[in-house]
């Protein structure tokens, strides 16, 4: 079993990678998006995942863990379509992003592979940049989760679950950046659709929430 170098409470530590097994028993099955090939690592160990699931158990947080090909926003937004009647589908407005040459940021792939990310969303009511200062407290190991990982995730869990709407009726405010300084924020997941547009960063709507995202603990020792 191959072992890794992690930094945990402080302390360097020795731990393995955790198997999808224990993913699994440890978030529950309903919280766990495999990798189709089951050939990608987790890339996280089990006490980074115990301590989520802790988390959720006790009602702070929905941590879930799931593989994603990091496809663009706008490549999602084209193959699920805008049709209400064919349920998961896309919000009508969201189409108008599709010119690349207006919003290419709609375009861009992420790193594909496993993400942990919290989609209770935290910091409603708050300016982009106040859930920035907000965010920064928590250190390195933590992110806004990228926009396009939070879209395939919701809608994997979707078809998973049978119909579980993530993000039904909250935006996630992420990282990219639009013209005029906004920021791109994805969500509100109803039967209209998965939407996706641009909120000033002085915004101070109580539906735009932050999806945190768990960077792996790990360190592979240098050469």
């Amino acid at each position: 079993m191959q072992k890794a170098l992690f930094h945990y409470g402080g302390d360097i530590m020795f731990d393995t990678f955790a198997r999808l097994e224990e993913a699994i028993d440890a978030l529950g099955a309903r919280n766990v998006l495999p990798d189709p090939s089951r050939s990608e690592a987790l890339g996280y160990t089990l006490a980074e995942l115990r301590e989520c699931a802790t988390c959720n158990w006790i009602g702070q947080s929905d941590w879930r863990l799931a593989w994603c090909e990091g496809a663009s926003l706008a490549s999602q937004l084209t193959r699920w379509e805008i049709n209400p009647k064919r349920q998961p589908c896309c919000h009508a407005p969201s189409a108008a992003l599709l010119d690349q040459t207006e919003y290419p940021w709609m375009f861009e792939d992420a790193k594909s592979g496993y993400y942990l990310v919290d989609f209770a969303g935290r910091w409603q009511g708050f300016e982009w940049g106040d859930q920035e200062d907000k965010l920064a407290k928590f250190g390195k190991l933590f992110a806004r989760a990228p926009e396009q990982i939070v879209m395939e995730a919701a809608f994997g869990f979707y078809g998973q679950n049978e119909g579980e709407r993530l993000l039904e009726f909250d935006f996630h405010w992420g990282m990219i950046e639009g013209e005029d300084e906004k920021r791109c924020s994805v969500g509100a997941f109803d039967e209209k659709g998965w939407a996706i547009t641009l909120d000033e960063p002085w915004t101070t709507g109580e539906n735009l929430v932050v999806c945190l995202w768990r960077k792996p603990e790990l360190f592979k020792p240098g050469p």
